[in-house]
């Protein structure tokens, strides 16, 4: 069948049952003691290595996203210098575009941009994610392309009893509006509104960013159980552009500017029937992104520079999924199909000197896909766990991907090792196809192989959790940049990454809990050995909270990174120092319903660099009032 047949008649499929009968899965499933991720369509990721952040109501939000990422192992995100800077995310070392990212369940990964879907963490507000889930390794049978190094769910907070809260938060240039709601309309039918507002930093020291969140979510629990969320972004950022040397080293002091505006909704559904337990989920979005570069001038590396443009992204998508599990009484299986559809366009003009030459560009996908995942339990308490996803294309070669596991228990029933294994593929992003000047419509899909081996251990009664894994994964036919001549965007010939994942997550007592990771990774491009740029060999990070009294409590997150191979035009190769970051906060609960807080970023005021002439924000104070009714 066609893949654009076999899309409509899926799509068909899955959004009428969406939503006729809207449901909601649970984000989590509890393996006790262990708590792993679910997928909207049932399944869970019992074998692979899964770690779970979720926010503490009681303490002041992060300015970025980024830091709370940060905890989570095998996860680096690089953050460029203060406001503005893009927050780009690295998983066990692949490149920046091989994580699949989704906010509540809609994928914000755009291939129309110059980094091949690469997201910018710093454009999705931490002060309403609540939870952050990610999946390290590939994850192409249940979630499909795009999932070469991982998944990463942001998911809000869902519905609860009615109430409402607000908060203001300000310090410096930064200040943070919030302001959430929700409903209790019947006894298993909640909704909620939530909307933030955030501006930090001033173009006059280097960067400035304006991010806006307006969301609503929905749940309904019963036989047919649902949930939506329908959300709204717009991400504002003027700063200096990449590899320009940032506001220290950058020739040309105008700053390029930014402006996204992304929506999304997804609403999904599940239910019991005589066959198994069965989903299906619908989600659509939108993103445009205008961009004014003035350009970069001539350095080190590049005596050419880049010249300055504009450009004016549109990416349209929507995705249809139906999935039925069947549990039986020696292990699962479960299949399902899925269908989606991008089109995307740029509208670009690069000028040289008084010439402008448009650089115009526009592509259409549509993907199906089918997959089958089974588990089996053995008497030995043993799971064996296996699946096996084939996806047809219009226009390009249909693929196939596989995952295996097996996952164990000792005697004690406290300890788990597993063993995982599977493969994901990632087709070319428009740009790279179709960009009139370095496009290259020739380009083969990137495919990686991943292994690795882990083992969690619970103690005190499951309060507190050790997790170490040891990792290896190859990335051939990679997409980077060749400088030609001519320059075009090419395959080569790949990445290779290995390392080991080590965790912690401990409650000491009711009042003090300590949190921890750190990740040993060593990413080269192949043949040649060399050292992958944005990758520090050892990153990681320690965070602990304390409540010495009811209603009090302080909190303190300590980040941290090896030396790390970077580059600018102007610099050429440079290797930035190892760094280390102390962050603080501390909240007060003045009445039932009003607490204030304080937080001090970057308390030690270290000065530091993740990306080449972007220096780290200095050290501030931020203070809050949190009001709920």
């Amino acid at each position: 069948m066609p893949a654009s047949a076999l899309f409509r008649s899926v799509a068909a499929l899955a959004t009428l049952a969406a939503l006729a009968r809207p449901a909601a899965a649970s984000s989590t499933v509890q393996l006790d003691p262990f708590e792993i991720i679910a997928h909207p369509s049932g399944s869970d990721e019992r074998t692979a290595s899964v770690w779970i952040v979720r926010a503490d109501e009681d303490s002041p939000p992060p300015t970025r996203l980024a830091d709370r990422v940060n905890l989570v192992p095998g996860v680096l995100v690089d953050r460029a210098g203060g406001p503005g800077g893009r927050s780009t995310i690295y998983t066990r070392g692949t490149e920046e575009n091989h994580t699949l990212v989704l906010l509540d369940g809609v994928p914000i990964n755009d291939p129309t941009d110059s980094r091949g879907g690469g997201v910018d963490l710093s454009s999705v507000e931490p002060a309403l994610v609540d939870s952050i889930a990610v999946v390290r390794g590939p994850a192409s049978v249940r979630h499909g392309p795009e999932a070469l190094g991982g998944v990463l769910h942001l998911d809000t907070r869902s519905p609860t009893a009615s109430g409402l809260r607000g908060g203001i938060e300000l310090g410096g240039d930064f200040h943070r509006f919030v302001l959430e709601a929700s409903h209790a309309f019947a006894e298993h039918v909640h909704g909620a509104l939530g909307a933030s507002a955030s501006s930090d930093g001033s173009v006059e020291e280097g960067g400035r960013t304006r991010l806006h969140l307006v969301r609503a979510s929905f749940r309904r629990d019963g036989d047919v159980s649902w949930r939506g969320n329908v959300w709204s972004l717009r991400h504002r950022a003027d700063v200096f552009p990449d590899d320009s040397g940032g506001y220290r080293l950058a020739i040309l002091r105008e700053t390029e500017a930014r402006d996204e505006t992304r929506t999304g909704m997804a609403v999904r559904a599940e239910s019991e029937s005589d066959w198994g337990r069965w989903s299906a989920a619908f989600d659509a979005s939108h993103s445009e992104v205008e961009t004014e570069t003035p350009g970069v001038a001539p350095g080190l590396r590049d005596p050419a520079g880049l010249p300055p443009i504009t450009s004016d992204t549109d990416l349209r998508r929507i995705r249809a999924r139906f999935a039925l599990d069947r549990a039986g009484d020696h292990g699962t299986f479960g299949f399902g199909l899925d269908a989606q559809h991008e089109k995307g366009r740029d509208e670009s003009t690069i000028f040289f000197g008084p010439f402008a030459f448009p650089a115009d560009f526009a592509l259409e996908r549509n993907r199906g896909g089918f997959f089958a995942e089974g588990t089996r339990r053995l008497g030995t308490g043993v799971v064996l766990a296996a699946g096996v996803r084939h996806d047809l294309f219009d226009g390009e070669d249909d693929r196939t991907t596989a995952r295996a596991g097996v996952l164990g228990t000792l005697h004690d029933g406290r300890t788990q090792w597993r063993v995982n294994a599977g493969t994901a593929y990632k087709p070319p992003s428009f740009y790279a196809l179709a960009h009139p000047i370095v496009g290259n419509p020739d380009l083969a899909a990137e495919s990686v192989r991943s292994a690795e081996v882990g083992l969690r251990r619970a103690f005190h009664d499951g309060r507190t959790l050790l997790d170490a894994t040891v990792f290896v994964s190859r990335t051939r036919n990679a997409v980077d940049f060749d400088p030609g001549p001519p320059p075009r965007v090419a395959n080569i010939d790949g990445l290779r990454s290995r390392g080991v994942e080590f965790a912690f997550d401990t409650r000491i007592s009711a009042r003090v809990r300590l949190r921890g990771a750190l990740t040993h990774v060593d990413a080269r491009a192949q043949p040649d050995g060399t050292r992958m740029r944005s990758r520090p060999r050892w990153f990681g990070s320690v965070s602990g909270a304390w409540r010495p009294v009811d209603g009090f409590e302080l909190a303190a997150i300590l980040t941290g990174a090896s030396s790390t191979p970077a580059s600018s035009i102007p610099t050429g190769d440079v290797v930035l120092g190892s760094w280390i970051r102390l962050d603080l906060a501390a909240s007060q609960r003045l009445t039932e319903r009003v607490s204030a807080t304080a937080s001090l970023d970057n308390a030690l005021n270290r000065d530091y660099e993740v990306v080449v002439g972007f220096p780290a924000q200095k050290r501030r104070l931020r203070v809050g009032l949190n009001v709920v009714f």
